[in-house]
């Protein structure tokens, strides 16, 4: 049999999802995307139409901390030194609606320092943006941005999700906010990092071609040469099943009515009637 694969890129996912949501549900059409869709919901995104809720949900394969990683010539040591900053914050982030901006503006708001996010740098360009001095740092996954600290061109402040056990030198966001609001936001995004690399289908696939793709998918995430290149490449592998992953995705999108508040201050967009 052959795949196509093809990458669509724009507007942080939601181009590529409103296409596999309009797909025939035969189980021949997946989608494999970040957590920003999660946010974008949540934010009532302009352009969305699909809803997460009603996916056919294959999996999940990762589990990745968010760390906030800022270059080693910025006087940034921590967050009180962000707080205390005179200026706002430059950091650097994939572009609007993904889910490194969308928490970026979330983290600023828990941890209460000003921030500007300059959306449009993709892949390692905002690495090479903090070297240049453009931005002082970025929001990622720990995976993309452990090389970079390792070469020793940044240094973490913070990490949200992931337990002491992968860094246990660096503050966990949790314990550096105070207030209610704070631990919402943190929580929520802590939550987000445990569903890395989803993968879902069209509403509607039968049940019995959904369990067939959930299999599949399950056995692939098992194979001893997929651990061990992961391993090797140091990608941190956290396979769950798709009624697992459909039942997070709808827990993470049923926020009480506070904590929805919260995240749409950030950008109050209303999406359009399909």
């Amino acid at each position: 049999s052959q795949v196509v694969v093809r990458n669509v890129p724009g507007a942080g996912h939601i181009i590529a999802t409103n296409q596999v949501y309009a797909a025939p549900p035969d189980g021949l059409t997946l989608k494999t995307f970040n957590t920003g869709l999660i946010y974008a919901q949540l934010l009532e995104r302009e352009g969305i139409q699909f809803d997460l809720r009603r996916m056919s949900w294959i999996g999940k394969a990762a589990a990745d901390p968010r760390v906030l990683v800022v270059g080693v010539d910025t006087p940034f040591s921590s967050v009180e030194a962000l707080r205390g900053s005179p200026e706002p914050i430059l950091l650097a982030t994939s572009g609007v609606g993904s889910a490194s901006h969308n928490e970026s503006m979330l983290l600023q708001s828990a941890l209460g320092f000003e921030a500007k996010l300059i959306p449009g740098y993709g892949g390692g360009e905002g690495e090479m943006a903090v070297l240049r001095g453009e931005v002082a740092g970025m929001l990622g996954s720990l995976s993309s941005l452990r090389p970079y600290v390792e070469r020793g061109q940044g240094r973490y402040l913070l990490r949200v999700g992931g337990g002491k056990a992968q860094l246990p030198s660096v503050p966990d966001a949790a314990g550096l906010t105070s207030t209610d609001k704070g631990r919402a936001l943190i929580a929520l995004m802590a939550a987000q990092a445990e569903l890395g690399r989803l993968t879902a289908a069209p509403p509607g696939v039968p049940a019995p071609r959904l369990a067939v793709l959930r299999q599949a998918y399950a056995k692939a995430l098992t194979d001893p040469g997929l651990i061990a290149q992961a391993e090797r490449l140091r990608l941190p592998l956290a396979p769950l099943a798709g009624d697992e992953v459909e039942r997070r995705v709808v827990a993470a999108l049923a926020q009480p009515p506070d904590t929805q508040a919260m995240i749409r201050e950030f950008a109050p967009r209303k999406k359009k009637k399909p």
